[in-house]
């Protein structure tokens, strides 16, 4: 019974005490203003990465209990109270962990690990940026270019320009940011002025942003800068007690990374940094990749070689339009991202927010991008069908594997004959539940085998892009069944554990048909991996308290027996030998 309370007690495993649960924007800002410095982890209690890191974060809490300026804290994404936070703060993935200090918060990129983690906190965050009357005559150590705030910059423009250059600096460690609060104008002279009602000012009387690089002579800037406060503007978000937050991807961000990055970015694997990582995490401006060939023939290095000067020369042509990057043969990860096949002649694509756009000739790729800057070029969807599957004999080689391309013809409509409801099973192939249940779609295949008014298929969203009606809903799910009938209307969302019950998938697809489903061979019973796990345990259990049982009875039992001899012997007086004398008489 010890045991299983204790396995019952691992798997709800919850933070330490140390650690506070914040709920809700209020609350988070109540505990800020209280904080010195307060580390937050964002999470999700089904997430395995966040089981991993809670006995590691209990750790740094007991190593923190001497330090009273550390505050740790952790935030449940998936409660309701906190859904403003996760997309406040940008949280597409778990965990995330956050650190707040001095009204600016910073991204933690460490390793997770209890180790990383105390360091970090105890070292405390390095401020990337630098307040200074004038810029350095010569470039500090390390630093190729830097971005340069001029101006009388308000509080709330100056905590926008800390938590984008805190933000940033992670990722483009390469660059300084300055905030000059008297800068030196023919070092800065750029050609432009600044407007304030009717008056022409000098530059630094008012918020101007620049891009910097050094030469011999010193600092030179990039371009003629941009207006710092409409910037601001669209970039912060005014919250609780005048909290300012800069939105993930802000506009500012967007002109620091087009401004310094070069036109074209070298993709080579998932561990990049600076404008790599920047580009991959990035929505906006739209972005170009260029896959070359896996074929290294001369004609096709050739091809290669003329798309990337092309679009190398575009990108400079159309600076802020789009950004765009050519893609190495060993990222492997990206290249299935996006289906591109070994066997590729070189394909270029045009992502643009969830949109996707594809250039199959790259000898053709300046009039592509030409028709995709004018809205042109056609939307470009991931189709693909596993190999294996034979849809010749649906019992036998499982569940109908469905493509994007499949998919319209395979629901049905009001105009429909014969097909009067349809089932499919939408998952990603890393899923593990997905994993475990292959006997489940089996039994699904085989029961719906021969219901001819009902089509049931699973849907792989890995090799697939979402059916673009349903994209926002398929986009936060890693299973899910949708109910399709005959009538037009909306479709119905099931959960997925409904492989484990046919009769009720069975009368989910009855709801939404307008004819009975009659044929459908249902089993009687069907156990999953996960219910065989459980009686297997539960077994176990009651075959040890049924052997412990038996062996304290027969205990019992050889006790009591003991007991009744030494009764016995204790009431019979022991009877003496005869002597040797009496004997012989």
């Amino acid at each position: 019974m010890r045991l299983i309370i204790a396995v019952a007690l691992m798997a709800v495993h919850a933070w330490a005490a140390e650690v506070i649960q914040i709920s809700g924007a209020e609350q988070l800002q109540s505990t800020i203003s209280q904080s010195n410095l307060l580390f937050v982890v964002f999470y999700a209690p089904w997430c395995g990465h966040c089981k991993k890191l809670h006995p590691k974060l209990d750790q740094v809490s007991q190593q923190l209990e001497q330090l009273d300026s550390v505050v740790l804290g952790s935030i449940d994404c998936t409660a309701a109270a906190n859904k403003q936070l996760e997309r406040k703060y940008g949280i597409t993935g778990y965990p995330k962990m956050i650190s707040f200090h001095n009204g600016i918060h910073s991204n933690y990129l460490g390793a997770h690990e209890a180790a990383a983690i105390l360091s970090y906190l105890t070292a405390g965050p390095k401020l990337p940026w630098t307040i200074t009357p004038s810029l350095p005559l010569t470039a500090p150590e390390g630093v190729s270019a830097a971005v340069v705030a001029v101006g009388n910059l308000t509080d709330k423009q100056q905590t926008v320009f800390k938590n984008v250059a805190n933000r940033m600096a992670q990722s483009f460690s390469m660059y300084d940011f300055f905030l000059l609060t008297d800068a030196d104008q023919p070092r800065l002279d750029t050609g432009r002025l600044c407007y304030q009602g009717n008056e022409t000012v000098h530059p630094q009387a008012c918020p101007w942003m620049f891009a910097v690089k050094w030469t011999s002579k010193g600092p030179k800037p990039l371009n003629a800068g941009v207006d710092l406060v409409a910037m601001i503007e669209s970039a912060a978000i005014q919250t609780l007690q005048s909290e300012v937050v800069v939105e993930a991807d802000s506009l500012v961000e967007q002109w620091v990374a087009t401004q310094l990055a070069p036109p074209i970015i070298s993709l080579t694997g998932k561990a990049q940094g600076g404008h790599a990582a920047i580009f991959e995490a990035a929505t906006n401006p739209p972005r170009v990749y260029i896959f070359p060939s896996a074929n290294t023939s001369a004609e096709h290095l050739e091809v290669t070689k003329n798309g990337l000067m092309t679009l190398q020369k575009l990108a400079t042509q159309h600076k802020g339009q789009f950004r765009a990057a050519g893609v190495s043969q060993g990222y492997k990860e990206l290249r299935a991202q996006f289906g591109v096949a070994d066997t590729s002649a070189g394909v270029l694509y045009v992502v643009n927010g969830t949109d996707k756009h594809r250039c199959s000739d790259l000898t053709q790729l300046e009039s592509c991008i030409s028709k995709f800057l004018s809205g042109e070029l056609p939307r470009w969807y991931k189709s693909a069908t596993p190999f294996y599957y034979k849809p010749t004999d649906k019992a036998l080689f499982g569940l109908q594997q469905l493509s994007h391309d499949e998919f319209d013809t395979f629901i049905p409509t009001p105009e429909s004959t014969g097909v009067s409801a349809a089932a499919v099973l939408f998952y990603r192939p890393q899923f593990k539940e997905y994993q475990n249940r292959q006997p489940a779609l089996q039994a699904v295949a085989e029961a719906f085998a021969k219901e001819p008014r009902a089509r049931v298929a699973q849907y792989n969203m890995g090799t697939n892009d979402p059916p673009e009606a349903l994209a926002k809903v398929l986009n936060k799910v890693a299973m899910a069944w949708i109910f399709f009938g005959d009538d037009g209307k909306t479709a119905t969302q099931g959960a997925w554990t409904l492989l484990d019950n046919l009769p009720r998938l069975t009368e989910q697809l009855q709801a939404v048909s307008s004819a009975p489903l009659s044929s459908v061979d249902v089993p009687i019973v069907y156990i999953t991996e996960d219910q065989q796990s459980y009686l297997y345990t539960l077994a176990a259990v009651v075959c040890a308290a049924g052997l412990y049982w038996k062996l304290g009875k027969a205990k019992k039992k050889s006790h009591g027996a003991a007991a009744a001899a030494a009764a016995m012997k204790k009431r019979s007086p022991e009877k003496k030998p005869r002597s040797p004398e009496k004997k012989k008489r």
